[in-house]
């Protein structure tokens, strides 16, 4: 996934979510300048959007156009031009423009309660042209971990089997060092001993190294 990938999905979701917000108006926000505020937020992040997908606009004249990038395209100028009259008619009606500057208010308050409904159908289509690929990220994402956490266990299990085979050669080792020095042979037990005891060392690290091999590829 390349930087600009990792920039763009949590900038949709926070325009999403600031769009939900700024849907209750005045009755979430009885100040009116907190609306306003997330309204010029939006509008930055509107900015960074359209900057990331530069490439797309670019490429608008060019190529043939199928249905479904027809629909596409309508569907990304119509967001585009809603929220360039959401946002003219937000700063009409801001509360650092001065009493002197003479604003039709009315205007642009129908100008903004109808920008704001059509973005909202423009918006619900996007989403619903883009939600195959928001599903295959998610699932994506998610096979991604299960397989890091299936090389994980994998690497849990061999190491028990290896803990559990040294455990049992230590066992054994010990049983016959004490069976052969209950008959005098302490000399050649140690000897035995010792040797058995770094076969079985040797046998444990063969196994972890093959399970680790075997787990990164």
């Amino acid at each position: 996934m390349t930087v600009i990938q990792k920039l763009r999905i949590p900038l949709d979701i926070t325009m999403t979510a600031l769009s939900v917000i700024l849907m209750g108006g005045t009755v979430l926000f009885p100040d009116d300048k907190v609306h306003q505020i997330l309204g010029m937020a939006l509008l930055a992040l509107w900015a960074a959007h359209i900057a990331l997908n530069r490439k797309w606009y670019g490429a608008v004249p060019k190529g043939k156009y199928n249905p479904y990038r027809i629909m596409q395209t309508v569907v990304n100028f119509g967001i585009l031009l809603c929220a360039i009259l959401l946002a003219v008619s937000g700063m009409m009606m801001a509360w650092f423009v001065p009493e002197t500057v003479s604003v039709p208010l009315g205007f642009a308050r129908t100008a903004h309660l109808v920008g704001s409904h059509w973005y909202y159908l423009f918006m619900s289509a996007h989403l619903g042209m883009h939600i195959s690929v928001i599903f295959n990220r998610i699932k994506a994402k998610r096979s991604k971990q299960a397989k890091v956490t299936g090389v994980f266990d994998r690497l849990n299990h061999r190491a028990t089997s290896a803990r559990k085979i040294i455990l049992s050669s230590s066992r054994s080792c010990a049983l016959t060092a004490c069976m052969r020095s209950s008959r005098g042979e302490s000399q050649s037990t140690s000897f035995s001993a010792s040797r058995f005891s770094s076969s079985t060392w040797r046998r444990a690290i063969f196994f972890l190294r093959r399970t680790i091999f075997q787990s990164s590829c």
